[in-house]
């Protein structure tokens, strides 16, 4: 296990006093350096990931696919990140992270490069698949890691400020790499580029990036190693002693906004009859929507939280999810004829979508301790949030076959994320309790 990194006290106020009486935050060394590395780890990783539904259709052509094929190399791709990403978890926490991260997320990329040279369904699948169960390390180890950097006040910035980060590198990656699917064997070169720079990328993590430690953030956890030598067994019984992680994960369950990112141009083209090229139109609005709602929702969530520390953030979320709802009743459920009005909705979908982040994420960030969040991001990310986008995308193809796709978002995006709304209440009955209950907590208090 690394050592924690030494930290900076503001303005050389000792960490053992302090005027206000309460303990001083611990700041990290090269903290937003360390972010931007990860981020361009994260980032490829998610490239990746992408590529195979950005050059699905050349890759279609090429091989002789189906579209039942791609929803297999789909589903394979999440079920996969979803067996593995406890055992990347289990591995940074008895050995490593940075040298997890850099085999899981860096190192892996040759399986993508190994994946350009597929010469039928079967080949593409294995190799897809093998690349999803290493990608599926790398957020977890990284939220993990983000927690040790920014201590609780700049956490919400720091998340918001990655995802909104990753939105824009998608909206540059995805169109650069769609040109390739007009070059003969284009997404051979664009699998065969993107693992190379993955490896590229994992290599600068591994020279410039050193692991500040568990609690490094944290004043009353610096330089300790809480939990790190319990058993798998151990660490999940006390995650499920957690109330406030308990219903995070009930709301991502009910996180119906997850259906936009697979069905939203189909939806268009299906309910409301335009073209798939027009319907495409509305991905712009809405990935500028993320990024802003990522960004700037972080920082408004950091404020609230300074001003209200144990109810801001539960008053953020619950907001995100009612707004969600309500722009999705009115953007979906309303022919409004020009694809323009659709833009400004599917804009606002963005905005309230992209808010999540920078919330959900330093909510179990501040109910979990450090030792175990790597493993705590592994269950509501990787494993929670793929089965549920997997449910409710399976799901819609086959209600939507039956009962058509009008009433189908309107359950998901309307009424789950009403229920979604009404579950985040229950964490101002359990949100305040459990960040008390962390380790150190009492020390704080006592001071």
């Amino acid at each position: 296990m690394s050592r924690p990194e030494i930290v900076e006290q503001p303005s050389g106020t000792p960490q053992e006093s302090a005027p206000s009486g309460r303990p001083p935050k611990a700041r990290v060394r090269r903290r937003w350096r360390h972010l931007a590395v990860l981020t361009a780890m994260l980032g490829m990783n998610n490239a990746e990931s992408g590529i195979l539904v950005i050059l699905f259709p050349a890759i279609r052509a090429s091989l002789g696919l189906s579209l039942t094929d791609l929803g297999v190399l789909s589903a394979g791709a999440k079920v996969s990140g979803a067996l593995f990403s406890p055992l990347w978890a289990w591995l940074a926490r008895r050995w490593n992270r940075k040298a997890v991260l850099f085999t899981a997320a860096g190192l892996w990329g040759v399986w993508g490069i190994g994946a350009g040279f597929a010469n039928s369904f079967a080949t593409l699948l294995a190799f897809y698949c093998i690349l999803a169960a290493g990608y599926a390390g790398a957020v977890p180890i990284i939220t993990a890691i983000l927690a040790d950097l920014f201590d609780d006040a700049t956490r919400g910035r720091a998340v918001g400020y990655l995802y909104g980060a990753l939105s824009l590198i998608g909206s540059v990656l995805g169109p650069a790499l769609g040109q390739l699917s007009g070059i003969e064997n284009g997404w051979r070169i664009g699998l065969w580029t993107v693992g190379a720079l993955n490896i590229a990328v994992g290599i600068l993590v591994f020279v410039t990036f050193r692991d500040p430690g568990l609690g490094a953030s944290e004043t009353t956890l610096v330089g300790r190693n809480p939990s790190a030598d319990v058993s798998i067994s151990s660490a999940l019984a006390a995650l499920f002693r957690v109330p406030s992680f308990l219903i995070m994960l009930l709301s991502r369950l009910l996180s119906g906004h997850l259906l936009l990112v697979g069905f939203g141009v189909v939806y268009l083209t299906e309910v409301y009859h335009f073209s798939n090229q027009t319907a495409a139109l509305v991905l712009g609005p809405f990935g500028l929507g993320y990024f802003l709602g990522a960004v700037g929702g972080a920082v408004v969530v950091d404020r609230m939280h300074r001003r209200w520390p144990g109810t801001g953030r539960i008053l953020f979320l619950q907001g995100a999810q009612f707004l969600f709802a309500g722009f999705a009743y009115v953007g979906t459920q309303f022919n409004w004829g020009q694809i323009s009005i659709f833009m400004v909705f599917w804009f606002l979908m963005g905005l309230a979508m992209g808010a999540n982040p920078g919330v959900n994420r330093p909510i179990v960030m501040a109910v979990v301790p450090p030792a175990l969040r790597t493993l705590a991001f592994a269950i509501l990310v990787a494993i929670v949030e793929s089965l549920t986008w997997a449910m409710y995308n399976l799901g819609a193809g086959w209600l939507g076959d039956i009962y058509g796709l009008k009433p189908v978002f309107l359950g998901v995006l309307v009424g789950a994320m009403i229920a979604n709304g009404v579950v985040v209440t229950l964490l101002y009955g359990t949100y305040a309790r459990d960040v008390e209950a962390m380790p150190g907590r009492g020390a704080q208090r006592a001071r």
